[in-house]
């Protein structure tokens, strides 16, 4: 089963909106990355360090994410692959924990050291 099949699945077993809406408006409004071994749905929003609000996006929210392990290549966390993907820095990053209620946030500085990341510079 592809990753994204797996987050359908999962998605279909545990929330009332239709798979193919959530992932309709992330298409739109949101971002979307998916290849053979990882799916994430993820979108910009405000958080105000306990709660996320309507207002001017400072955070990534990965609302669902599945990576397949891979025996030949080490996967990356998901946090860390967003890290490569998104368009842009916001300040945080946030997610639920197997569809957990408590939001949990790192300081997207913090985690990008915290992993190793280093961003490609521009050539010059």
């Amino acid at each position: 089963m592809l990753p994204w099949d797996t987050a359908r699945t999962w998605w279909q077993d545990h929330s009332p909106v239709p798979f193919e809406e959530r992932l309709g408006w992330h298409l739109s409004c949101g971002l979307v990355y998916s290849t053979p071994s990882v799916f994430m749905l993820a979108s910009e929003v405000c958080w105000n360090r306990m709660e996320i609000l309507k207002g001017p996006p400072n955070a990534w929210f990965v609302e669902l994410a599945v990576i397949q392990p891979s025996t030949f290549d080490p996967q990356p966390s998901t946090l860390a692959l967003l890290l490569q993907v998104a368009p842009h820095p916001h300040d945080w990053i946030l997610f639920r924990r197997n569809n957990g209620f408590k939001i949990h946030a790192y300081r997207w500085d913090r985690f990008a050291r915290k992993v190793g990341y280093q961003p490609l510079s521009p050539i010059t």
